[in-house]
């Protein structure tokens, strides 16, 4: 159950993503990503996205939007995707990017050099951080850069 409520909140922050990138956002496995999202689909709560190319990507119903937005009212923190569910290996991913950016401001590509993550794998680890408000970004100088405004400890801002 927690499982598809991870499955639903990634959907809801990230609006679509195939089975193998819900996998690493929730930490949850590939096969057990890929049953929790049939069963999702088979209850309506999401189906495969207008927006998919070769691989199935998954996106909420209107059905699951309002599940989520009723849930996330009520007790939203025992279902959010956090940081101290990860494995270790992701976690230091996290902590390796948030250090960059805590250092000083610093744009996506700089982010990029220093960290060794796929294109994809790091937009969603950054686009997380800064959804949980644990990174802030703006323009410097026509650049978009990410910072750290007020320093927080990231199990406890994700988890």
């Amino acid at each position: 159950m927690i499982e598809g409520l991870k499955v639903i909140d990634a959907l809801f922050i990230f609006n679509n993503l195939p089975t193998t990138k819900l996998s690493i956002i929730t930490g949850i496995s590939l096969n057990n990503t890929k049953s929790v999202v049939e069963t999702l689909n088979n209850l309506d709560i999401v189906r495969e996205s207008v927006l998919s190319s070769k691989h199935s990507e998954w996106e909420l119903t209107e059905f699951g939007l309002k599940l989520y937005l009723d849930l996330a009212r009520k007790d939203y923190d025992t279902f959010k995707i956090r940081i101290t569910d990860y494995p270790d290996y992701i976690k230091e991913k996290y902590e390796s990017i948030y250090n960059i950016v805590r250092e000083k401001p610093t744009s996506f590509n700089e982010i990029k050099k220093k960290v060794s993550l796929r294109q994809r794998e790091l937009e969603l680890f950054v686009y997380l951080l800064y959804y949980r408000e644990a990174i802030k970004k703006d323009f410097f100088i026509d650049t978009i850069k990410f910072y750290v405004k007020e320093e927080r400890n990231l199990d406890d801002l994700l988890g």
